[in-house]
Order: C-alpha cells, then structure tokens, then sequence
C-alpha cells in the first residue's frame, strides 16, 4: 500500500491514491519421394539459420512473425513505455533480436515515436509467443506520451550519433529524465542547456557528446541559484516552493524516483532519486522551485524499477492552494 501527498507551505492538496518456410523441393515427373523422407527435410529445415538471431523487422516481413506494438501505460514514455507481443507463426523455433536504436511509430501521429534504447534477444519455440516491454525513448518531446491504446509498427534502424547515443544510455542505464532529455536535444532541437539532473557528471558528457554530434557550442553548467537546472540549488533561493511526500512499503530492495509530468504525460522534471531503497516503510520526500511550471496542473509519480506504482495530481493554481507566488 502507498499514500501520495503534496504540500504547499505544507498544506494537503491531494490525498491517498494508490512463417511453413519455402522448402525448394523440385520433384521430377513420376519421381518418388517417400513421405518419411520429406518429413525428416522439413523438421530440420528452417528460413532462419538454427541459433542466429534474427531482426525483428526481417522476421516479421519474412511472415515468420505476427508482432503487436501498444503503449505501456504501466511505466513512463523514458523507460519501458511500449509492450511487443510476438507470436512464431512457424512450425520451427525462432530467434529474434530487437537492436538498440530500432524506432517505432505510432499508427496516430499525435502520439510520440519511439526509438529503443536497450538491445532485446529472446527465443521462440514453434508456434510459441511473447510480451514484454521494451526499454526505449520517445524522440519528440511535443507530441503525447502512449497509452495502451496507442499502436505501434515497426519503423527505421538509428545510425550514427543517434545510435551512438542510445547506445550509451543502455551502457550508462541511463533511463531516466537525464537520458531523455540529451535524446531529445539529438532529435527534436532540446535546448543543451536543459540536459541537467542529479548526475552532474553524467549530465555534462551528455551535454558535451550533444553539442559535438551537432556541431554546436558547449554550454556553461547551471549557475548555483539556476533552481530550473540546478538540481542542487540552495532552498533558499526558490521563489514559487512546492512540496510533498510519498509513503510506501516496500518488500525488496527498489530503485526509486518522483517525476513531475505534465497533462501529456510527458516528464518535466525528476524531483528525487535513489538507485536504491531498502526494503520497509518509507516517507519520501521532495521539494521544487515551481516558478518555471506554468501549467495549470502536473501529474506527480513514485517509480519503482521503471514501473508507476502511485501517481497523483498537483494543482498550480493560486485559487486552488496557498502557495507561496509572488
């Protein structure tokens, strides 16, 4: 069980919420060919060499495979935000492979493409199927975030520093708003300056391998008092502060983060972080300078290894809360 709660000037504003393969047989007229013998060929022959694994997109225009492609509305559109369900339509095992940097889009173009950024492999026994959810990142930041009635296909393989790029996420895990935004910056003109969080180290070779992919200046660090980029800023100088807390127990060791997304479900901040919780009861708590966040309502949500556990609804207008807005 888990309990959301945020407070301005500690005040409650929101509460409790929980493919037969071709067989090239060429049989002469009156040749014979006893049926045991064609048996035999066929069990042993396959399309796909035995134990290699083969592209997800060779596989399914081969019509080895039947793929479908929804969105995950179980996790956030940085870490796991689409589910693939596969089916072997064959009557021999296949390996398929899913490679870092696959992109996907949706069949509704309001909704954000997808691009992979852990690399999958995964056995199928004749006849046999599969879900599971894949690791990727959304490349436009304008569009919606999916929900498990958005629909995916298969789209084009990433090269060069794109690929370079969720190669390094996948290298470093980045899965994380800080990943997100450095993908953003490659694909859809994410400001530099933005690719910022708890990981400061991190967060400069990201910004540095950026502004060189793209031939661009290397922007200066966020200055102390910055409390947008700042991760780190003193609470001091925070003009609008928003606060809150999550309770949850947990059964085994977790990682955990509090993000703040939008009415997209889309992230525009990561308010806590840590790599891992000890099993137990738990208050975690968070604190912003809201002076950036001019919406009139965020969504705020615990993540547990990549998973929603809790999500609630912050409101950010000055009738609704007694904040502290100039």
């Amino acid at each position: 069980m888990g309990r959301f709660q945020t407070f301005q000037k500690q005040e409650v504003i929101f509460g409790r919420f929980f493919a037969f393969d071709f067989l090239n047989l060429t049989i002469m007229k009156k040749a014979f060919i006893p049926a045991a013998i064609i048996a035999i060929a066929i069990s042993c022959y396959s399309f796909f060499p035995a134990n290699e694994y083969i592209d997800l997109s060779d596989a399914v225009k081969s019509g080895a495979v039947k793929c479908t492609i929804t969105g995950n509305k179980e996790s956030s559109h940085y870490i796991k935000p689409i589910f693939i369900d596969i089916k072997n339509r064959r009557n021999v095992p296949v390996n398929i492979k899913i490679n870092n940097g696959m992109q996907f889009e949706p069949t509704d173009s309001s909704y954000q493409n997808m691009i992979v950024t852990r690399q999958e492999l995964f056995a199928l026994k004749a006849g046999g199927s599969i879900k599971i959810p894949l690791y990727a990142m959304c490349t436009e930041n304008h569009d919606r975030a999916p929900n498990e009635a958005t629909i995916y296909k298969p789209f084009k393989q990433a090269k060069g520093n794109l690929l370079k790029l969720t190669q390094m996420v996948e290298t470093k895990k980045l899965y994380d708003p800080l990943g997100q935004s450095a993908v953003w910056a490659m694909t859809c003109n994410y400001p530099l300056e933005d690719i910022t969080g708890y990981d400061t180290t991190t967060a400069r070779q990201l910004v540095r391998f950026v502004a060189g992919s793209l031939g661009k200046k290397v922007p200066p660090p966020p200055p102390p008092d910055d409390t947008y980029r700042n991760y780190y800023a003193p609470v001091e100088t925070y003009k609008v502060t928003m606060s809150g807390k999550f309770e949850y127990k947990f059964n085994k060791p977790k990682a955990i983060t509090i993000a703040m997304f939008n009415k997209d479900n889309i992230v525009v901040r990561e308010l806590f972080r840590n790599p891992r919780v000890e099993p137990g009861l738990h208050v975690l708590e968070y604190k912003f300078d809201a002076t950036e966040y001019k919406d009139e309502f965020y969504y705020i949500r615990l993540l547990a290894d990549g998973d929603i556990l809790l999500s609630g609804k912050m409101s950010m207008n000055k009738d609704d809360t007694n904040d502290e807005r100039n």
